[in-house]
């Protein structure tokens, strides 16, 4: 057996990105011979030493050479494949996803192939939820993040390939990372007086940072020590700190970019808080547990009902909704009408920090590579 995990990129900063990594090492842990592809490569990567081969490729604004450029994908997958001697390919989201598929159907490669979902199809523009609906049927096994999406893709499109595999955490690493200093920059923004959150994602509006920012002003009013530490880089990050000056809340809300190591400032932190609009699974809430923490997190339609109350799926239920360890608020459109603000204020009121983080140990490395190994033999 040979594995081919395929990917656009491994650039830091992504879920997929960084889940498609662990996934490499964990099978060549294994002994089974494993290749990361990916289509382009970047300066900031998530660090794999392994077998990886890249197309290189270039951005092009030209219509002819992005069409050129697209049917190249399709022969030098078939190319490599047979090259290497792949025997399987497991693909990342939708762009690797519709390539392997296509490769397959019309160049007829001979790889067993499986693909992996790893958002909301919900969300997802017109073309891609066409794509899925008319490519996916022809891959062996279709691997979804969450048992949300599985029941989403089997009843709206019709796929009776699919199957769940969650997001595997290695908790002794995470707990290790932990461990390493912050530079004097980021220490000094700590204090035993103030109340700390932190929010790791792309500054992206799934991401709901915008909302958070509003909602953490209101309880900076009532807790002038709080401070939220946002975590990430993207697209938003000139209007989302526009909106923290125009709230004033310039010593209160810190933008910090992507940062290599995320899990120091989890350990010195008191809580988390996913403001996401939507998700897939959010590995970040398992790490953030891991490293101890109190979570708040916005009941987006797929991701962190299942990790913080997986008993409650498709249940209505009461918000705030509080578990031990973690609270989960309503989500309404594009604007979260301050529920944030009232359970961050309850968090810091009734000490929830203090107790004890969810159990995240069901989610170990070894049950997600049997759970690989399975659907590969």
């Amino acid at each position: 057996m040979k594995i081919a995990i395929i990917i656009d990129s491994i650039k830091l900063g992504g879920g997929a990105e960084k889940n498609s990594v662990v996934l490499a090492n964990l099978l060549a842990k294994e002994s089974i011979e494993t290749v990361l592809i990916t289509f382009n490569s970047y300066e900031n990567e998530y660090k794999y030493e392994g077998s990886r081969i890249s197309f290189y490729e270039e951005t092009e604004s030209n219509f002819i050479k992005k069409l050129t450029k697209t049917f190249k994908r399709f022969f030098i997958i078939k190319r490599l494949c047979k090259e290497q001697k792949i025997t399987h390919i497991v693909s990342f989201l939708e762009q690797a996803n519709t390539y392997t598929i296509i490769t397959k159907i019309v160049l007829r490669n001979k790889p067993k192939l499986i693909v992996s979902v790893r958002n909301n199809p919900a969300v997802l523009s017109f073309k891609r939820k066409f794509l899925i609906l008319f490519l996916y049927r022809f891959a062996d096994l279709v691997v979804s993040v969450s048992k949300s999406i599985e029941i989403e893709l089997s009843n709206k499109y019709c796929l009776n390939n699919v199957t769940t595999i969650y997001n595997p955490i290695d908790i002794d690493q995470v707990q290790s990372k932990g461990k390493e200093l912050l530079s004097e920059k980021y220490s000094k923004l700590f204090s035993e007086e103030a109340h700390m959150f932190v929010n790791i994602g792309r500054l992206h509006k799934q991401k709901g940072q915008a909302n958070l920012i509003r909602d953490f002003a209101e309880v900076c009013k009532q807790v002038p020590t709080a401070k939220l530490l946002i975590i990430g880089e993207g697209s938003e990050r000139t209007c989302l700190q526009q909106l923290i000056t125009s709230l004033l809340m310039d010593k209160n809300i810190f933008l910090l970019g992507q940062q290599e190591n995320i899990y120091p400032f989890l350990k010195h932190a008191d809580c988390y808080i996913c403001s996401s609009l939507w998700e897939g699974f959010p590995n970040v809430l398992l790490e953030a547990a891991a490293m101890g923490l109190y979570i708040i997190s916005t009941d987006c339609s797929t991701g962190p009902r299942e990790i913080i109350a997986p008993d409650k799926l498709g249940e209505e239920i009461k918000y705030p909704y509080r578990v031990s360890g973690s609270s989960l608020v309503r989500t309404v459109g594009k604007r979260n009408s301050l529920t944030m603000y009232k359970e961050i204020i309850d968090v810091i009121n009734l000490n929830l920090t203090k107790k004890q983080a969810i159990n995240v140990r069901i989610y170990n490395k070894e049950v997600c590579v049997n759970a690989w190994q399975k659907v590969l033999y």
